[in-house]
């Protein structure tokens, strides 16, 4: 699975690892679009804007900007979602949820970028 943390697994032996990708991809965009919308928020309030998160954010190009940290983590993550989707023994429950959650995130980053 492509992971910016390849050693992360989580769970049960078989799908491990894809379980590992999916967690640490999106906790790694939220933590990103987190530190894009602070640092928008300080560069709005240092230009004196009446609006200073929506003023930073269009000076930091958002939510275009979004693209460049879609392009690294969407393909493992819809890639790892997928095959939790359809592992040979069937997903669980679990797999299946956070699968959907995954698909749902990534859907959401390509709309918005």
């Amino acid at each position: 699975p492509q992971s910016l943390v390849p050693s992360a697994g989580i769970g049960a032996a078989e799908g491990r690892h894809f379980r590992g990708a999916i967690v640490v991809n999106i906790a790694l965009v939220a933590v990103g679009v987190a530190a894009v919308c602070a640092f928008a928020a300080v560069y709005g309030l240092a230009r004196g804007l009446e609006r200073p998160v929506a003023g930073g954010l269009a000076a930091a190009r958002m939510p275009g900007l979004i693209a460049v940290v879609a392009a690294v983590v969407l393909d493992g993550t819809a890639m790892s979602a997928a095959v939790l989707l359809l592992q040979p023994s069937g997903a669980s429950a679990g797999d299946v949820a956070l699968a959907t959650v995954a698909l749902a995130s990534c859907a959401c980053m390509f709309a918005f970028s």
